[in-house]
This record gives structure tokens, sequence and C-alpha cells, in this order.
């Protein structure tokens, strides 16, 4: 009898971490070359999945570093190297192979991730460490575009600062677009707010 209850129980737990799952959608504009998206994700034990479709979708070359909520860096990407579709929020997403995709078991997935230009890479082992370009806001201009600022390196490419990022199966999603400054950062993995961004989010419990 005790058993049975157990197990029901179990079920029960199981159906209610599931119904948690959601998977969220951002998008939105980079103010200048150095602008920094960050997205704090909380929820679920289980894999964590990040990943941007903003090459693909006519934005820029991004590059992606997941850092633990209290700043420490596990990984960091520039290209995929492979193609999707991914599916989030009932959407098929179609990233290119310069685009990026993150996926690692995570204790309750509490990560951030900061969203990047190519080349602009996390300097250190944690988040306070900030990012390479953090004090130029325009230092693609160096790489000779036609069109000026968000430029691919050595001027191969157009692009624009419009970006797409998706998080999966966590179950709270959020971001800010901060200055890249090393001791702003350092106070992110308290916690980020939804400023200046477009956010959907689906259920998939």
């Amino acid at each position: 009898m005790n058993f049975k209850k157990n197990l029901c129980m179990l079920a029960m737990l199981c159906s209610t971490q599931q119904a948690l799952a959601n998977n969220f959608d951002f998008s939105g504009t980079l103010v200048n070359d150095n602008t920094m998206p960050l997205f704090n994700s909380s929820g679920l034990d289980g894999t964590f999945s990040a990943f941007s479709s903003s090459l693909n979708d006519g934005g820029f070359d991004p590059t992606l570093a997941i850092f633990t909520d209290s700043g420490t860096l596990l990984s960091q990407q520039n290209d995929w190297l492979n193609f999707g579709p991914v599916l989030s929020n009932d959407v098929s997403y179609t990233y290119g192979m310069w685009d990026t995709n993150y996926g690692q078991f995570l204790t309750a997935n509490n990560a951030i991730a900061n969203f990047s230009q190519f080349t602009d890479f996390s300097i250190g082992p944690n988040l306070s460490n900030a990012i390479t370009f953090y004090a130029n806001p325009n230092f693609t201009l160096t790489f000779a575009c036609t069109n000026g600022p968000f430029c691919g390196v050595n001027g191969a490419a157009n692009y624009t600062p419009d970006w797409a990022f998706q998080t999966l199966n966590v179950a709270e999603a959020s971001t800010t677009n901060p200055v890249p400054e090393p001791g702003a950062l350092a106070l992110l993995s308290i916690g980020l707010v939804g400023l200046g961004f477009k956010r959907k989010k689906t259920t998939t419990g």
C-alpha cells in the first residue's frame, strides 16, 4: 500500500516537474557593437539548451558564453558548424552554421548566457571579467564594411544589429542589455530584469 502511495506521489511530482518546463524566445537590437545581452535562466534539473538564430535571420555572427549563476564560465562557443531546425514555441528555427547552439545538464538550470558579436569574447573565467571590447562601442568599424558598424571580420559581410536567442527546458528566463563594464557585470549574477527586448514563452509540459 505504501509502495503504491509513494509511486503515485512520485508520478505527481514528475508531472509537476514536467509542467514547469518552458521555452523562451527573445529578440532585440544591439545599440552598439559591444552591447551584450545577458540571459538568466532557472528552474529544472535537466538539459539546459540555448541557441541563436541571429545570423540565419539576417542579424550578425554571434558568440555565446554560458556561466553558472555565481558567474563562473562553463563554456564558450563561436560557431555551431551545423544547421537547424530546432523547435521552440512551436516555431522551427533553421539556424546557420555560424550561429551557436549549447546543451548541458545543469542542476536547477541556473545559468547566465552572455551573447555578443564575434570577436567579442569573454576574456576570463568569470562573468565579472567582462568581454574583449567592453570599452569600444564600435569595434567592428575596423573591419571596414561599407555600411560601417555591425561588420563581419575582415569586411566579410554587412550585418545588422538584430539578434534572436532561444532557451529551452527552463522554468523562467529574463534578459537585459547592460553596459559591458566589469564592475557592472559582477552584480548581474544576483539576477536580471527584463528590459528592452521581446519575449515569448511556451509551456512544454
